[in-house]
């Protein structure tokens, strides 16, 4: 019987280490040459020009209440950085136009093959808020820029003594101011309930609303003043003429309601009593005399001086 003598083979352990080190880069190079092969190609379809962004669509209740140029901004889309559609994300996109204070609802959609679809509503001034330059505020009491954004309009400001943009005041009642963020408290609720007084009454031209003494310490103190342009048109030899008489309202802030009926009911006999003592030259065409202070916070009286 022939045995058979099986022999072995032992390597060292360095060559052994290196053999399998040799075929593990061998393995992953090659998987990684291929991934990055597989990347560089989808790299290349994701931002190749079908698939870039060329185009924003935008509606909404007003139409291109913002230029299409801000949007794309908000977005962070530019001509010099192409945007693919592949890697667009909605819901961030959305949340970028909702960072903006002017915009209140927004929603974004990808429409194929490259354009972008943005439905929005901006916020609408109802007031100036005059202890900031170029800040206005809405019906929720929501602040915001108004310019550049937006066409001028006759909008009243309204004055409440707070201090320096985003920062409470002394009196805590008073709103804080800032962006995103809306103005509560005692002070707005009374902005909003007057406003709404003065469309109901059908007061117009109401320029100005002072409520930084409307709530103060000292009843003798407290009152509201309304600053209210009088516009009275006549004509004169083919001429038309613009007078304006300004009236200062002080109310007080339980009664203002009544006290600003009585006005109403007062207005006409005041006016027609000042445009006794006017004289308008032939080529004038505009005259603003001078303002009255109408003092109505005591009950069924009203003072009236003029200002100094």
């Amino acid at each position: 019987m022939i045995s058979r003598l099986k022999l072995s083979i032992r390597l060292p352990l360095s060559y052994a280490i290196g053999w399998i080190i040799v075929s593990t880069l061998l393995c992953t190079g090659g998987s990684f040459a291929y991934l990055k092969q597989y990347l560089k190609k989808k790299h290349q379809k994701a931002f190749s020009y079908d698939n870039q962004i060329h185009s924003i669509i935008q509606t909404g209740p007003q139409k291109e209440a913002l230029k299409t140029e801000y949007l794309a901004e908000l977005l962070q889309i530019s001509r010099d950085v192409p945007t693919s559609i592949i890697f667009f994300n909605e819901e961030l996109a959305k949340q970028r136009l909702l960072s903006s204070p002017l915009i209140a609802q927004a929603d974004v959609k990808v429409l194929k093959p490259a354009t972008l679809y943005i439905d929005y509503t901006i916020r609408q001034p109802v007031a100036w808020v005059e202890d900031y330059e170029n800040v206005v505020m809405d019906k929720a009491g929501y602040p915001f820029p108004f310019y550049p954004f937006l066409s001028p309009k006759n909008l009243p400001y309204i004055y409440f003594g707070l201090s320096s943009f985003g920062r409470r005041s002394t009196d805590p009642d008073k709103p804080v101011v800032r962006w995103k963020e809306a103005m509560t408290g005692t002070y707005v609720n009374l902005v909003f309930s007057l406003l709404q007084l003065i469309h109901e009454v059908g007061l117009s031209n109401v320029v100005r609303i002072d409520l930084s003494h409307a709530f103060a310490s000292s009843c003798g103190k407290r009152e509201i003043v309304l600053k209210v342009d009088n516009i009275i048109l006549q004509w004169q030899n083919g001429l038309e003429q613009q007078m304006i008489f300004p009236h200062l309202l002080r109310l007080g802030t339980k009664n203002y309601k009544e006290q600003l009926v009585n006005y109403l009911n007062l207005k006409e006999e005041l006016i027609e009593q000042e445009k006794k003592r006017v004289v308008l030259q032939i080529n004038q065409p505009f005259l603003r005399l001078r303002e009255k202070v109408i003092d109505l916070r005591l009950s069924k009286l009203a003072f009236v001086q003029s200002a100094s």
